[in-house]
């Protein structure tokens, strides 16, 4: 039994050098021109935004809704950004969800099925 085993890993290291030889000795790297095209903005969904879009300032919070300090932010802080300079078309802001936890990412697939319209008046209710 022992020189079972002692063969069976035998083949199997020799197999496992083999295919980490040929692995090496392979060009994985892909055929590079030398030139490089402008990158195009990827679109991953829908925008949670505020503001107007030609705003000369764009603001993008990442919060998670069981955050302590985003909640705080959006508490204190954010009513007063918004009336001083979203809501005179200075900065446009966007609201990405950065979830720490299970509860705050229900909370933000709850608040993306509220819709855009109602998108941020859910917010305002689960950071208060």
């Amino acid at each position: 039994m022992a020189k079972k085993l002692k063969f069976s890993f035998s083949i199997t290291a020799f197999v496992a050098t083999l295919m980490t030889a040929a692995l090496l000795q392979s060009d994985l790297t892909p055929a590079f021109n030398g030139e490089a095209g402008a990158a195009e903005p990827t679109n991953y969904g829908l925008e949670m935004a505020l503001g107007a879009e030609d705003a000369p300032l764009t603001v993008i919070e990442y919060a998670s809704m069981s955050c302590g300090h985003c909640a705080l932010f959006h508490r204190q802080t954010f009513p007063e950004l918004k009336k001083h300079y979203i809501d005179t078309g200075k900065i446009r802001f966007i609201f990405r969800e950065f979830p720490i936890n299970r509860p705050a990412l229900e909370g933000a697939m709850i608040a993306r099925c509220a819709g855009p319209d109602r998108y941020f008046g859910f917010l305002k209710i689960l950071f208060t």
